[in-house]
């Protein structure tokens, strides 16, 4: 009984301090992946009867501003209002 106890008073902090290291691990690679490119549907402003067509896909990532036949596209955030403008997927 002695030597179990002894055993888990040494082994337990251990793999308390390595859980928690590789938490930290898996905690910044979350972070790191929600910087990546986040993918909208472009938005093309026609009339006040149709403020917001989908036309492609574009991205929130800096870049060139991202157009469908000259247009600049927008991202929408109502039925009716697509104030930010998006920029081209990079390949």
């Amino acid at each position: 009984m002695m030597m179990k106890t002894k055993f888990l008073k040494s082994v337990l902090p251990i793999s308390v301090v390595t859980l928690a290291i590789a938490g930290a691990f898996s905690t910044h690679a979350m972070d790191k992946a929600s910087d990546r490119m986040v993918e909208r549907t472009g938005y093309e402003h026609l009339s006040q009867q149709e403020p917001c067509v989908a036309r492609i896909a574009c991205t929130t990532d800096p870049g060139d501003p991202c157009t469908f036949n000259g247009a600049v596209l927008y991202d929408q955030l109502t039925s009716v209002s697509c104030p930010n403008p998006l920029n081209k997927i990079q390949q």
